[in-house]
């Protein structure tokens, strides 16, 4: 009835897009959905549990500037608050 299922590579915004249009389900960052709420979608927890890294791509050759800076140490207190 619905051929063959098998998961895809897409970026977080077109997988989320088609999670909201009943078409599919997405494993995507949660950081995008947690400044913007979305009615038509809930982020459930993936279970099992599993390590997700986060890292910062920086300039090597330029200094960071004072707002990439606070923008850092915000992702490190909101992933310190929720996973503790």
């Amino acid at each position: 009835m619905f051929g063959k299922i098998s998961p895809q590579r897409l970026v977080a915004p077109q997988a989320v897009s088609l999670a909201r249009a009943g078409i599919g389900v997405a494993v995507i960052c949660p950081f995008p959905l947690a400044l913007h709420k979305d009615p038509a979608v809930t982020v459930r927890p993936f279970l099992p549990e599993f390590l997700y890294r986060v890292s910062f791509a920086i300039s090597t050759i330029r200094p960071l500037s004072r707002p990439a800076r606070t923008f850092m140490r915000q992702v490190q207190i909101a992933i310190k608050s929720d996973y503790g």
